[in-house]
């Protein structure tokens, strides 16, 4: 990587870490209440697909 690769690499990183950092969520009131009731709630069921990937062995297991 050249020095000018690297230079553009670290400014667009720092770019949209600043655009992370400013970010802001606005929601409804209920779709706030919403939101807390499953970030509290229980976990979901996980999909078929998902459950399938899961019980999967990394390739380094196999």
């Amino acid at each position: 990587m050249t020095n000018t690769e690297s230079v553009q690499r670290a400014a667009k990183e720092e770019a949209q870490m600043a655009i992370l950092r400013e970010s802001a969520f606005r929601l409804s009131p209920d779709a706030f209440a919403a939101f807390v009731a499953a970030i509290e709630g229980p976990p979901s069921a996980a999909s078929p697909k998902v459950a399938e990937r899961l019980q999967r062995k990394a390739p380094w297991e196999a």
